[in-house]
């Protein structure tokens, strides 16, 4: 063989090793990492007070979104019927429980919080993380969905944490 071609092959080599790394890092980066309901539950117990969500009136439902995706979601009721509303967002690996903490917040100022699972995350089905390309669409029709659900809406606002505040920007 002769030096030309040692080099091709040598580039050659190099160049499916980076398409190969790339590949297998991209799988990693996306594929979420789920808590269960349970775990998440139970570090938020562990870091914030929840005690007064088993005793909140829920009502779960679950939505269709842009592309027949099924999210799960539950509205707070917020006893005082005060016609505002908040849509919290988690962030990546966790789910609508890492939402109570901001909750209890919105609840004290008068809203009624609705809290959701995030595409791949809580019980929805498992699917990769698009890093708000799919997700702000989501929130988008959460959004359309929460306005024809509840006609007394007066205010409705948008919180995320982490991910969950990079899907809200994205809307």
């Amino acid at each position: 063989m002769n030096a030309p071609t040692i080099i091709l092959i040598i580039i050659a080599v190099i160049a499916v090793l980076i398409i190969a790394a790339g590949w297998l890092l991209s799988g990693f980066i996306l594929r979420v990492r789920r808590q269960s309901l349970d775990e998440a539950r139970a570090w938020q117990a562990k870091h914030y007070d929840i005690s007064w969500y088993d005793a909140a009136e829920k009502r779960s439902y679950k939505i269709n979104s842009f592309d027949g995706y099924e999210l799960y979601v539950q509205l707070i009721v917020n006893p005082a019927h005060t016609g505002k509303y908040v849509i919290i967002s988690h962030g990546y690996t966790d789910n609508r429980y890492g939402a109570l903490k901001y909750a209890r917040i919105y609840l004290d100022l008068g809203y009624s919080a609705i809290i959701y699972d995030l595409r791949g995350h809580g019980e929805n089905e498992p699917s990769r993380c698009t890093y708000t390309a799919k997700e702000r669409k989501d929130l988008r029709d959460l959004i359309k969905d929460t306005r024809k659900r509840y006609d007394d809406i007066e205010v409705l606002g948008i919180h995320g944490e982490s991910l969950g505040g990079s899907v809200s920007a994205a809307v």
